[in-house]
């Protein structure tokens, strides 16, 4: 084989690609073999015509901008977990104002219970006072036969089923007394004593007073009577006395007014010993033209009071049942809470 001159190729031998005599260089020969033929499609991933192409850089190296990093690192919810978010808070948020609901009615009620409660026992307390002056006199002396004497020897006590007629009601005498004898109705009721300083506020002069504070009479010039006359009207305890002609309100709410008089009825085998029926102001004047005439009024030793009241507002969900004064069960005509309070008063005085 022949020699070749230094630096010549031989025949038939390929050129090197990194050698001095390619011919072109690799930046030619890459722009003639990715060249874009007039109408040839582009490849996808191929540099453009007339462009070096990049080599890769490894994956190490590669710098990410933080604008990219956050888009990479946020995250949205699907539709299942954002229905399930909503039912969640919206469940809470439903207790809660149930509990904010059910704790507000507690204490309306409980506020309700406590007002109904003082009401009566100020009810109470009046009614058991004056009853127990029924009949009440001052002792002046004793007669012929050694027993002691009175100025007020009067009827202390009578009463009435349903209450009083508006147009009798002001009769100063008892006889001139008309009842309604309506038994779904307030009772009412007369308490009479003699009044003195010690039994009732007496004015700046010194005058005894009936159950609103005015000025009572003087009978006979010797004895100052009271007269008061206890009655529901509009849902409040009202009292008229005999020194005004006016009646006044002393406690509201009340619903009805239940009076049982207690009748002492000596026993046939111990006639020491008496037993106690009760009967309403109707059954005690029975027949008796008056009613105030009946001699059983003489007779009561005792009176059952009960006083049905209701709360001011309306604090029930629903109308509610409640027993009565009678023991039985009775619905409500509204949303007001309704209690029945109970007590008896022992009549000490003659009457």
């Amino acid at each position: 084989m022949a020699a070749t001159a230094r630096g010549q190729p031989a025949p038939g031998a390929r050129p090197c690609a990194h050698g001095r005599h390619t011919g072109r260089r690799l930046g030619d020969l890459g722009r003639s073999r990715y060249s874009r033929r007039p109408g040839a499609r582009q490849l996808p991933g191929r540099p453009e015509p007339g462009r070096p192409h990049a080599l890769p850089v490894p994956s190490d190296r590669l710098v990410m901008s933080p604008l990219a990093l956050r888009a990479r690192g946020q995250r949205g919810l699907s539709l299942v977990e954002l229905l399930v978010g909503l039912t969640l808070g919206l469940t809470v948020i439903a207790a809660a104002l149930a509990l904010y609901l059910s704790s507000g009615h507690a204490l309306r009620s409980t506020q309700a219970t406590t007002q109904m409660t003082e009401d009566a026992s100020v009810a109470l307390a009046i009614l058991r006072a004056q009853i127990a002056l029924a009949g009440y006199s001052n002792p002046s002396g004793l007669d012929s036969q050694g027993q002691m004497t009175r100025a007020f020897t009067g009827q202390g006590l009578f009463g009435c089923t349903g209450g009083i007629t508006p147009t009798s009601i002001g009769h100063p005498q008892l006889h001139d007394i008309v009842c309604q004898d309506d038994p779904d109705q307030a009772d009412a009721i007369v308490v009479r004593y003699e009044a003195d300083t010690r039994n009732t506020l007496a004015t700046a002069a010194g005058t005894p007073t009936d159950c609103l504070g005015n000025s009572t009479p003087l009978v006979d010039g010797t004895h100052h009577l009271a007269d008061n006359r206890y009655f529901v009207h509009n849902h409040t305890l009202s009292c008229r006395g005999n020194g005004h002609s006016v009646s006044q309100p002393l406690v509201d709410h009340i619903v009805d007014l239940d009076l049982r008089y207690g009748i002492a009825t000596p026993a046939a085998s111990a006639p020491d010993d008496v037993t106690l029926r009760y009967l309403t102001a109707q059954e005690v004047s029975g027949s008796a033209a008056p009613p105030s005439t009946s001699p059983l009024w003489r007779q009561v030793k005792a009176v059952r009071l009960c006083l049905v009241l209701r709360s001011e507002l309306e604090v029930q969900d629903s109308a509610m049942t409640y027993t009565n004064c009678q023991g039985l069960t009775q619905a409500a005509p509204d949303r007001r809470l309704y209690r029945a309070f109970h007590t008896t008063v022992s009549l000490p005085n003659p009457l």
